[in-house]
């Protein structure tokens, strides 16, 4: 009797030029909580190097080229809600972004990648108050909430049962 095992698999070699990395040692740094705004540049790689605490939270949709977490903890503590907004969590999206390649002046596409990110959700406030929302599905993911062709590698969750942790108030206005 001869018996016959065929298998297949997938490598994925993550490549970033880490020396290009811009470091971020506070949430001041890369987000202003007072009016929901990050300050992040497209196709540009972050490292962090301290744990940072974020509060009213908009989830990130700018298309980074990638954040190392360095093992260190974001921890959030609140969301602030856009009455438009349909994906939370840390990044609302990821996927792919464009850049232009310097010598050759073509168009390269690439992939956002998160690496070794833990996010925190023990001093969050548990509610997503969805004032007079528009959007017809909402999406909830404790790092990513839509991941469009991004890359994520050795990232965490802690602290976090989506199930019972988190509350979604939708509020609608009446029209009196």
């Amino acid at each position: 009797i001869t018996t016959s095992l065929t298998f297949s698999f997938t490598l994925n070699i993550f490549a970033i030029n880490e020396e290009n990395e811009i470091p971020i040692y506070s949430a001041d740094e890369i987000y202003n909580s007072s009016n929901g705004t990050w300050d992040l540049v497209e196709g540009v790689h972050y490292v962090l190097m301290n744990d940072i605490e974020l509060e009213n939270v908009v989830p990130i949709t700018t298309a980074i080229g990638g954040l190392d977490g360095n093992n260190r903890v974001i921890s959030i503590k609140s969301f602030a809600v856009n009455p438009a907004e349909s994906e939370f969590g840390l990044f609302g999206r990821i996927g792919t972004y464009t850049i232009q390649d310097q010598e050759t002046e073509e168009n390269i596409t690439k992939q956002t990648l998160l690496k070794n990110v833990i996010v925190d959700y023990s001093k969050f406030n548990g509610t997503i108050a969805l004032n007079n929302n528009t959007a017809e599905n909402i999406v909830f993911g404790g790092l990513v909430a839509n991941n469009n062709g991004g890359l994520i590698y050795n990232c965490d969750v802690i602290n976090l049962n989506a199930a019972t942790d988190v509350q979604v108030d939708v509020v609608v206005a009446s029209n009196s």
